[in-house]
């Protein structure tokens, strides 16, 4: 059998390769996507949607634009490569490279430790049953003094089955600025992390570091077999938009590979503002994902749930709390829904995914979402059927109005903020009480609505 790519010939490719203007690479780009458009006559896709166009819509393929849009992510990377942003160089593969790398995907991985270990495995769209990983939440800006409490009340859930870090601005009087303070700082993240997780009886839970930032000493910093980023542990990485990846990143991966790092999480990808159209886009994100497994060994992604679970062994993560946390029954609903779409298409975990705000998410969301995920696989719900039940529940329950006038406070962005907001539902705080460990009244009561409103539409829930 051949050897696959190694991630050291990556980085001698990623400053030995063509040297390529910022500019110059994001043009060509757009006339790639272009041209592979009309290599392949890809049509209008096929979707599944609400009368109304506005509920959750997805790509449905057939088997033979499946091959080709595959085929055409491959090409990409063959005929431009993945851009380097820090040495401007063009990282390139040919084929057999990117076959050979594709066949080595793993199937499953093993994370955490003891008795909270847990077998991450690939799961198949449309019907597949059984268990899937849960993320208990994280992955936001956290205010430091909520640091000795944000990984317990999340690790304290016992479905939860990992946990991803946090950010924060400063630390001990000092601004987040610099390689010094960087891995300073990483190492504090994990040291909470750690100390919740012990302190919540659950020790051997596997976590992901988030980056406090690129640079690849601050990624490398907190390893740390008996106190700091272990083994069965994880890290999230990023591709950037337009084929882009940092050299930081690929170093960090080097190390990580050595170190035995049991999963990176890919974060990002995708085609930019200069994959212009949907057709493009898709195009983009299959190169962009087989990218991410290239360059970094990324072996938790994202990627058409079709495509890559026929052509390849990813295991695919979906995300749940985009700009839902703390938003009272509405926001609740859309994460269950959100985690009832990516159930059916064959996600082997889902992550909280950045909630956007300070403080906004809690556990009793997670509660909710762990009940709909466990009841949406035990149901093997097909994909038609999952989006028979968001599009009811979303039109019905006003959810999809509801964040509509949400969008239009944030001008349709996320909020990405350390404003920690309140869109007059509350807090992380306000919702619940960290001391006694519990939600609010109101908050509960909302929780109960929902679980009552899913148990309606045929979910088992609890």
């Amino acid at each position: 059998m051949r050897e696959v790519l190694s991630l050291l010939e990556v980085a001698q490719r990623g400053v030995t390769g063509p040297k390529v203007a910022d500019k110059e690479w994001n043009m060509s780009l757009f006339r790639k996507l272009q041209e592979l458009e009309k290599r392949y006559a890809f049509e209008t896709f096929q979707n599944v949607q609400s009368s109304d166009g506005r509920a959750w819509r997805y790509q449905i393929l057939d088997g033979a634009e499946i091959e080709d849009y595959f085929q055409a992510g491959i090409d990409f990377l063959v005929e431009k490569g993945v851009y380097c942003v820090e040495t401007h160089r063009v990282i390139q593969f040919s084929e057999q490279e990117i076959r050979d790398g594709i066949r080595m995907m793993p199937e499953q991985v093993t994370i955490g430790d003891g008795k909270d270990a847990r077998q991450v495995r690939k799961h198949r769209w449309s019907g597949d049953r059984g268990y899937r990983l849960i993320c208990g939440g994280l992955h936001h800006p956290v205010r430091v003094d909520l640091t000795p409490f944000i990984p317990l009340i999340f690790a304290r859930i016992s479905r939860v089955d990992f946990l991803e870090g946090f950010t924060f601005r400063e630390l001990e009087g000092y601004e987040i600025h610099g390689p010094a303070i960087e891995a300073y700082a990483a190492k504090r993240e994990v040291a909470w992390m750690r100390e919740g997780l012990r302190k919540a009886g659950r020790p051997g839970m596997s976590f992901v570091y988030y980056p406090i930032s690129t640079r690849a000493s601050t990624m490398i910093a907190p390893l740390d077999p008996e106190f700091g980023i272990r083994r069965s542990d994880g890290a999230l990485l990023a591709m950037l938009p337009g084929i882009m990846c940092n050299y930081d990143y690929i170093t960090a991966s080097i190390v990580y590979e050595q170190y035995g790092l049991a999963h990176k999480r890919q974060s990002g990808g995708g085609g930019g503002q200069f994959a212009a159209g949907s057709t493009a886009q898709l195009i983009a994100q299959v190169a962009s994902t087989i990218a991410g497994w290239m360059v970094y060994r990324d072996n938790l992604g994202g990627g058409h749930a079709q495509i890559f679970d026929k052509k390849t062994n990813l295991m695919r993560v979906g995300g749940y709390a985009n700009l839902s946390g703390c938003l009272g029954l509405h926001g609740m609903l859309r994460m269950a829904n959100t985690c009832i779409r990516h159930i059916a298409e064959g996600a082997s975990a889902v992550v909280a995914g950045g909630a956007g705000r300070v403080e906004s998410l809690t556990p009793t969301e997670v509660e909710l979402v762990c009940e709909v995920v466990d009841a949406t696989s035990k149901a093997g719900l097909k994909v038609e059927d999952a989006a028979r039940i968001v599009e009811e529940i979303e039109g019905k329950q006003g959810v999809r109005d509801f964040f509509e006038r949400i969008n239009s406070y944030t001008e349709g962005r996320a909020i990405t903020g350390w404003d920690g907001k309140d869109y007059g539902f509350g807090t992380l705080r306000t919702n619940y009480d960290l001391a006694k460990m519990q939600p609010s009244e109101q908050h509960y009561a909302d929780y109960v609505k929902a679980k009552k409103i899913f148990s309606d539409y045929g979910l088992d829930m609890p």
